[in-house]
């Protein structure tokens, strides 16, 4: 039998080490703490950053052609070039027949340069010889859940409004469109907004600040940012040539679910896609898809859905040979075809 004064000594010693463990985590924990409460009060003020952007960010109105009011639509923008190019929300402008620029306490025209309704962007361009200041692209892939934000817009007509906040997640798909990858911030986003940037705190746009979910239809914490790099692809379209280049392949698609899948004995193709029209003189009709068929794959990949393989094609250089894995008539098929520029159709 172990002596009781050894068998003391190990309990204490036991203790201490149980006791050191203990002080040593709540040590860390008060570290990472005391660095987060360090880096929160190290942002004092946002108005250094303020002052380098607002000659940047612009207020839209809009009178539409099949306006009976003539009461003007209003918006947000910013300037990305000198020569006074404008990114704003394709909704803010569509169906223009007079764009008004507001600025400083000026007024300038605007003409429309081009648009992607796919994704609720479009380009204008100041009609003035005037050099503009102007704000620059992030890079949007690099930004993370937790990243401090800037925005600054036209809500209810008041311009130069700004909000801040943090990214509350990403890639979000609120089924606005086919193309849905929105950032989503907790920052004041109202009416009016539209259009309007969203800055990480180097006073560079992370995102174009598009829709929000509100059942009131103001603000409650639920906004979503189009994501700078799919707006510059557009941008860098439209300018190039007049509107964006994204394949198509001409085919109407339904999900198939659980029971779907069960029923035709493919559980295990989740994800799978059927085929419920096709259009005329498209890549789907030269390279014989047919209503009915199901697609499983492209490129010899599982796809997860409609959404997920219209994106898929979309991000595909036009006239790019593909493969996409059918099942037709309970035979599995490689169909390869060449994509084709999706029609400028709104």
């Amino acid at each position: 039998m172990q002596p009781l004064k050894t068998h003391y000594y190990i309990l204490i010693k036991k203790g201490y080490l149980k006791l050191k463990k203990i002080l040593i985590i709540s040590l860390l924990i008060l570290t990472y703490f005391s660095l987060n409460i360090t880096y929160a009060n190290n942002i004092t003020t946002i108005a250094p950053l303020i002052k380098d952007v607002k000659d940047s960010v612009v207020s839209i109105k809009n009178i539409k052609y099949n306006s009976n009011t003539n009461t003007p639509i209003s918006g947000s923008g910013f300037i990305i070039s000198q020569e006074g190019y404008i990114v704003t929300n394709y909704h803010v402008i569509k169906d223009s027949k007079n764009i008004k620029v507001y600025l400083n306490s000026k007024i300038y025209d605007a003409q429309l340069i081009g648009y992607d309704h796919k994704i609720d962007i479009a380009l204008l361009k100041i009609n003035s010889d005037k050099l503009f200041s102007f704000v620059e692209f992030a890079d949007s892939s690099k930004i993370e859940v937790g990243d401090y934000i800037v925005a600054i817009g036209n809500p209810y007509g008041l311009g130069d409004t700004v909000t801040t906040g943090i990214i509350s997640a990403l890639n979000r798909d609120i089924n606005m469109t086919p193309y849905d990858n929105f950032i989503q911030l907790d920052a004041a986003i109202n009416k009016g907004n539209s259009g309007g940037p969203t800055f990480n705190m180097e006073g560079k746009v992370i995102g174009v600040n598009t829709a929000i979910i509100s059942p009131s239809g103001g603000n409650i914490g639920l906004a979503f940012s189009i994501p700078s790099n799919e707006v510059k692809k557009s941008i860098e379209d439209i300018k190039k040539y007049g509107y964006v280049k994204r394949s198509w392949i001409g085919v109407n698609l339904q999900a198939l679910n659980e029971n779907m899948l069960k029923a035709i004995d493919l559980t295990n193709y989740y994800g799978a896609v059927i085929i419920t029209n096709i259009s005329k003189d498209s890549p789907a009709t030269k390279y014989d898809l047919r209503i009915g068929d199901i697609i499983i794959g492209i490129n010899n990949k599982k796809i997860n859905g409609v959404k997920d393989l219209i994106k898929i094609i979309s991000k595909i250089n036009v006239n790019e040979l593909i493969s996409l894995q059918i099942i037709r008539k309970n035979k599995k098929l490689e169909i390869d075809l060449q994509t084709a520029q999706w029609p400028q159709i709104v």
